[in-house]
């Protein structure tokens, strides 16, 4: 988390006084308690670590207040004790004192009227402060060889700013997408999709890393297809062969489109082009696939999110995937980074924007059941079916 505070200045100010006080005391400090010169220095340094903690404007006025207070007492000690005339009054001189007998009065009202300035030049500094103030104490205490934050927290004066968790944020510098109906050739192709699809299915990614669970992963694919992936060579280039468990091989650019989907994220993995930094779209990826593994591929996709942290990005028109990404994505604990669109048409033109839903995918079924009200249109125009 980064957590920066924003009242630092007023606590430089109050510091910058205590200092001055401090530099006062070192006239003073033959007849100091060496107890009580240690807590006024320890207060000094409370009062720093107030703006690394959660404290605001009232724990400071707290330690400074503490700290004057340590300040009177050692006063009056010095002042029981100095027998120079002279030496006292300079003394008194130097904390802003009239008289020796208003030594409380007279610290009680400066640090008072000392922190309500140094306050009311917060509160003026805050009001006229450019927005590059902010940028400044972000880049101050975020580096990016330090990593992505899990969240980002700022408060001034005990109010919370902005409270956000950010998941992750993103840098990519992987796509991989997959059409439908998917079919790529492993040999040269003038598809520039298709060819770097056919690239990543077929050589491994030297820059991946095993990732815990991406056998589980592998496991669960090769039960969904009822077999396996394997190579063999065919003259100058390389087949892709479907391997099923009761022995038949077929070429993946001729086995069921619904199978190809599976067998290229499958391949993905394998080689370890899923990762952190990959965004994977797939188009329709339950098109020509039984209602029941729709539901399986959702929970794939799923997992791969959660398991490689793999951006995904798909389009469907089916009830059934919209509704297992939905609730597969809250089981998994994925809800809260699971977004829905919706595509809709601007008035009087030919465009198209993309409505966020967040987690809600009622719009996507109303739109959904606009088909049904063109059946039943056509039922009352035409007759029954």
């Amino acid at each position: 988390m980064i957590y920066r505070r924003l009242n630092v200045n007023l606590t430089q100010y109050c510091i910058k006084s205590l200092e001055k006080y401090s530099t006062a005391l070192d006239d003073i400090s033959n007849y100091l308690d060496d107890d009580k010169k240690r807590f006024f220095d320890h207060t000094l340094s409370l009062m720093t670590m107030v703006t690394l903690s959660n404290g605001g404007v009232e724990k400071l006025d707290f330690y400074y207040k503490r700290a004057i207070g340590s300040l009177d007492d050692m006063l009056v000690n010095f002042l029981q004790k100095e027998q120079n005339p002279q030496q006292v009054r300079r003394v008194l001189n130097l904390f802003g004192i009239t008289e020796q007998n208003h030594v409380h009065e007279d610290i009680e009202r400066n640090s008072i009227q000392l922190f309500s300035e140094y306050l009311q030049k917060y509160e003026n500094n805050k009001k006229n402060r450019p927005i590059s103030y902010l940028k400044e104490k972000i880049a101050s205490v975020y580096r990016e060889k330090d990593g992505f934050p899990a969240s980002i927290s700022f408060k001034e004066d005990e109010v919370e700013l902005l409270v956000d968790r950010l998941g992750k944020i993103y840098s990519l510098n992987n796509a991989i997408y997959i059409g439908t109906p998917a079919a790529i050739s492993l040999r040269q192709s003038d598809r520039v999709l298709m060819t770097s699809l056919a690239h990543k299915v077929v050589h491994v990614n030297e820059k991946g890393s095993e990732i815990t669970g991406k056998q589980e992963l592998l496991h669960s694919i090769n039960k969904m297809i009822d077999g396996s992936i394997v190579e063999k060579e065919n003259f100058d280039a390389v087949d892709l062969v479907y391997h099923s468990n009761n022995g038949k091989d077929i070429r993946i650019e001729d086995i069921a489109s619904g199978f190809k989907p599976l067998v290229y994220m499958l391949r993905l993995i394998e080689n370890g082009w899923l990762t952190e930094n990959t965004l994977l779209e797939i188009d329709e990826p339950e098109t020509n696939l039984h209602p029941q593994w729709v539901v399986e591929l959702a929970h794939l996709l799923v997992r791969i999110n959660k398991t490689f942290g793999t951006k995904i990005l798909i389009t469907s028109h089916n009830p059934d995937m919209v509704s297992a990404i939905r609730y597969i994505s809250e089981k998994e604990g994925l809800l809260n980074t699971t977004r829905f669109y919706l595509a809709e048409q601007s008035e009087g033109t030919d465009s198209f924007y993309y409505k966020n839903l967040g987690c809600d995918i009622e719009p996507v079924f109303e739109s959904f059941n606009k088909s049904f009200d063109t059946l039943q249109k056509y039922v009352e125009d035409y007759g029954e079916i």
